[in-house]
């Protein structure tokens, strides 16, 4: 049997981006087959007593970084890995949990980090579907350090999503050694300091516009945001209790949604100078990675 495909080109009318001020971007494509119910058995698809049943076939999103002048795009940094992801996000039980694959968004997107990223960016929060409270924070570098660091916080992880669905992650318990960087990080990708490419995440997009009946009118520009510095952002996602965010702000330079993005931007963190490579508090020795 083979299968069909029709391919088609969308053009899009409108110039992007505005003024050419971006030289490159990211495309990602994503979906899910659908099983038919009538017609023959197509490969792959359930049956009941030989008869078709229908069901959402997951299948790896695909991503890809193009240029908009022609010129080489350079591959995003490596931070993780998928292939670490999915020791433990493989569909069966690690110590007395299941871990479910990385089949996410209604299986709609799946198993692809780079496809995952364009939308879990820095600039992102709830905001959008967030009717009350303040938003958080849904940036990947943040978020999955929170997420899997459940058990840990002191404060639990609730992000509003789809429809007002409310995600609460306190329940989360790593299925490892929650201090080994190395079981998600490629390399020493971990260490400080944190790569210059890296941006603070958004903890407030001034979204003045929020009632509980509709959902919020977003201020896109992030210029006015208030947000986390980047190393600061990572860390305080397992490290979030008050006293050590007083500790990265006053002796790490760090700033929690003191400065704008403008400002932000000039705020030099100083967390490498205790705990950079070869130094006293060096992240490997306190996370005891080696060990």
């Amino acid at each position: 049997m083979t299968n069909r495909f029709t391919v088609s080109t969308v053009v899009n009318p409108i110039a992007f981006p505005p003024g050419g001020a971006v030289s490159s971007g990211i495309v990602g494509i994503e979906g899910r087959p659908v099983c038919p119910l009538t017609g023959p058995l197509l490969p792959g698809c359930p049956s009941t007593n030989g008869a078709a049943t229908a069901a959402n076939i997951p299948v790896t999103s695909a991503a890809r970084s193009f240029s908009f002048t022609g010129a080489a795009v350079a591959d995003r940094r490596k931070i993780v890995d998928i292939a670490n992801c999915k020791k433990c996000h493989d569909g069966a039980k690690h110590g007395d949990t299941v871990v479910p694959r990385l089949s996410l968004h209604g299986a709609n997107r799946n198993e692809n980090l780079l496809l995952c990223v364009i939308c879990h960016n820095a600039n992102q929060t709830d905001i959008p579907f967030r009717a009350s409270g303040p938003e958080v924070s849904i940036d990947f570098k943040r978020m999955i350090h929170s997420i899997h660091a459940g058990g840990f916080r002191k404060t639990p992880l609730q992000i509003v999503g789809f429809q007002g669905t409310l995600f609460d992650f306190s329940h989360v318990r790593f299925p490892a050694k929650l201090r080994n960087c190395t079981a998600c990080h490629v390399g020493a990708s971990y260490a400080l300091p944190i790569s210059p490419k890296a941006l603070g995440s958004t903890i407030d997009t001034r979204s003045t516009q929020a009632t509980a009946t509709a959902l919020r009118t977003v201020d896109v520009d992030p210029a006015n945001d208030s947000k986390i510095t980047p190393a600061a952002a990572s860390c305080s996602g397992c490290h979030d209790s008050s006293e050590v965010q007083r500790h990265m702000v006053r002796t790490g330079g760090a700033s929690f949604g003191t400065q704008q993005q403008n400002i932000v931007s000039g705020v030099t963190e100083r967390c490498v100078n205790c705990h950079g490579p070869g130094k006293k508090e060096d992240v490997r020795k306190v996370h005891e990675i080696g060990r």
